[in-house]
């Protein structure tokens, strides 16, 4: 005969293993559901050369131990809201144009990032120096002035881009080597930047010019002679045919 307090046992045992969550937990919340994202960033664009620059990244579930990431790297981060925060760039990540991401860590969550691009602008060449050189010269260094000019701009001689020094967002220079000087004729020069954004400048003309001084015999008797230096013209009196003064 089987006790009455033994048929009882597995309803107990079953009970009990309901009441501690033996069914596969499901009283336990959502993994993910306060995880902090983004929805926004300001700006999204930025021109290269800019000074330090201010961003706001809106989004959801931010704490104040919030921290904005520039392609991985913390930037000191100020906590307006769980929905927003700020920070400032600094001028050197805007030195030249390129694609950053930006993200924000939490808690040990890092959120996906949105991308923020920083554009180079279209240079402007203003004026060169020299602008005119002798055929036949050896290697000059060449000047190029104007704006917008930015640490990846390059130089082109006749398209073909050189080894440049940027020396500022105004001035270039670059060296142009004798066997491009070798023959009378002009060359452009010209700008390029990089993209994203960039592009080329404006087109200035180079001048190889021949500076050979030119002698031409005469073989007259003059009376006398006059240089008129306004035109480069020369003038003699020459006797007359039967002999008289002209």
């Amino acid at each position: 005969m089987v006790s009455k307090s033994l048929l009882a046992l597995p309803l107990v045992v079953a009970f009990l293993f309901t009441a501690c969550g033996g069914s596969g937990g499901s009283n336990q919340e959502p993994s993910g559901s306060s995880a902090p994202s983004i929805s926004s960033i300001d700006p999204s664009v930025e021109a290269a050369g800019s000074p330090d620059t201010p961003l706001t990244v809106n989004g959801s579930n931010f704490s104040s131990s919030a921290v904005i990431n520039w392609n991985g790297t913390a930037l000191t981060t100020k906590f307006v809201n769980s929905g927003e925060l700020t920070a400032v760039i600094p001028a050197e990540d805007l030195a030249v144009g390129s694609y950053a991401e930006i993200s924000v860590t939490d808690g040990g969550i890092t959120t996906g990032s949105k991308k923020l691009e920083v554009t180079n602008p279209r240079p402007i060449v203003t004026s060169i120096s020299p602008d005119r050189i002798s055929s036949g010269s050896s290697s000059i260094t060449l000047t190029v002035n104007g704006s917008k000019f930015v640490a990846s701009s390059q130089i082109q001689w006749n398209s073909s881009v050189l080894s440049t020094t940027v020396l500022s967002t105004t001035r270039m220079t670059t060296q142009i080597p004798a066997d491009s000087l070798s023959s009378i004729g002009s060359a452009t020069v010209s700008v390029v930047s990089p993209g994203p954004g960039g592009g080329t400048s404006n087109v200035t003309s180079f001048s190889i010019i021949d500076t050979t001084t030119h002698y031409l015999a005469v073989d007259y008797i003059a009376n006398d002679l006059a240089w008129d230096s306004v035109h480069g013209k020369l003038y003699a009196s020459l006797p007359s045919s039967n002999g008289s003064v002209g």
